[in-house]
């Protein structure tokens, strides 16, 4: 290896552990190893992460000093390599990693017109033209991408969700409609994509959503939920603290609509057992692999009859609720399978400024956001107290934007009837 390889190779084992050690909340650690990471030579990837690791952590002279050199660093390789799509790409990319938007886009406009069938600009531009209110410019770039590449179909789908996630349902309403025959094999995903862009809910019941969803994705979810920075679990941890449950307080906990188990890590300390259950059966394939859990059933949450036997004293739905409309059946079937002043903690994408008079709508990704009140109205009509305690925080990204999300506590009514 080169010097300089070596160098690099170093930075970038400096930026890991840097990385690690602020997910762990050594704050002090990680800023030491970042700044020996930047001072070691990082490369552009490395770089760019350790600006925003570095803005993460308060040090926002060392994240100025940084982002200047990188910038200038992108722009050279860019200027130098002004024909090749694959850097222009890549220079494109971090430079939207860094915010800055109008350098991002020139890049790849430019990488896209080397080579308009490398998908990655494409994808990329997704975020910068309809940020910019420009979904017909985006069009003109993607009509030749679709036409050549062989994942006509996923390609498509993601274009229509794009351009609905962004406001623009009426333009991704057209492009599915003008790609239906792509989707003769899959039917249930076009009609309900297209449903979802007009605002419904499709036909898809929750065990269709197990094997036409949530099977089919189990072996990368959690891959796909790190690369979205998905904060469910980690606010069903913080919940917890701000509850001051104690460890040890061997609880009995469901974990109700358990997926791969992320949350298991942060409801084992005050378990004296955990009983996940899920309507896949794929994911919960997944959690009998890890060994996360003492019991795990397979349940329909809106079907009372499949539940595991109570009483639990907590139940928790991590990322889970967003896939149900009217909350009241969940809610009392979780309801009769706990104790008595047992805790439900759950998470919801936020609808409080957006939410219809329903108080909850289907947004164009196939998910449901919900209001606050309504939330806390339906807990009410389904033997649970009205929220003690809930906090709003980013759930996840979608499209390169926040999603604001909501986690909730509240407790059974002890006259709501036995449980189990």
């Amino acid at each position: 290896m080169t010097d300089s390889g070596a160098k690099t190779s170093r930075a970038h084992s400096l930026t890991e552990q840097s990385i690690e050690a602020f997910e762990e909340r050594k704050t002090t650690r990680s800023i030491r190893l970042a700044r020996k990471a930047a001072a070691a030579g990082p490369d552009l990837e490395d770089s760019t992460r350790l600006v925003q690791l570095l803005r993460g952590l308060g040090e926002t002279a060392d994240a100025d000093e940084l982002e200047a050199k990188t910038i200038a660093r992108l722009e050279k390789a860019a200027a130098d390599q002004s024909d090749d799509a694959n850097v222009l790409g890549l220079c494109g990319h971090l430079m939207m990693e860094l915010g800055r938007f109008d350098r991002a886009e020139d890049m790849l406009l430019r990488a896209n017109e080397i080579d308009p069938t490398d998908g990655r600009p494409q994808v990329l531009l997704l975020h910068v033209l309809l940020k910019r209110g420009e979904p017909d410019k985006l069009l003109e770039i993607w009509e030749p991408f679709l036409n050549q590449t062989k994942d006509q179909a996923e390609h498509l789908l993601l274009l229509a969700k794009a351009l609905g996630h962004f406001g623009y349902r009426e333009h991704g309403e057209k492009v599915l409609l003008a790609g239906e025959a792509l989707f003769a094999k899959d039917r249930d995903v076009f009609e309900t994509s297209l449903a979802n862009l007009r605002g419904e809910t499709g036909e898809w019941s929750q065990r269709e959503l197990a094997t036409g969803l949530f099977d089919q994705a189990a072996r990368r979810y959690d891959e796909n939920l790190k690369a979205i920075g998905n904060a469910g679990p980690q606010m069903i941890g913080q919940m917890l603290a701000q509850l001051d449950f104690a460890p040890g307080a061997d609880l009995r906990i469901l974990d109700a609509g358990c997926g791969t188990g992320l949350c298991a890590p942060y409801l084992r300390p005050f378990a004296a057992s955990i009983h996940g259950c899920d309507v896949s059966t794929k994911m919960l394939d997944l959690c009998k692999e890890k060994q996360l859990y003492d019991l795990l059933t397979r349940t329909d949450l809106l079907t009372r009859a499949t539940y595991p036997p109570g009483p639990f004293d907590l139940a928790v739905c991590g990322d889970v609720l967003t896939y149900f409309g009217d909350l009241t059946e969940v809610f009392g079937n979780l309801a009769s399978v706990l104790r008595p002043g047992g805790w439900l903690i759950f998470t919801i994408e936020d609808a409080t400024e957006a939410a219809p008079p329903a108080g909850h709508l289907i947004l164009s990704s196939g998910r449901h956001a919900h209001s606050l009140s309504y939330a806390a109205d339906a807990l009410a009509a389904s033997g649970f107290t009205r929220p003690k305690a809930e906090f709003a925080d980013t759930l996840r990204y979608e499209f390169r934007e926040p999603i604001l999300g909501r986690v909730i506590a509240a407790q059974r009514l002890a006259i709501f009837g036995p449980a189990g």
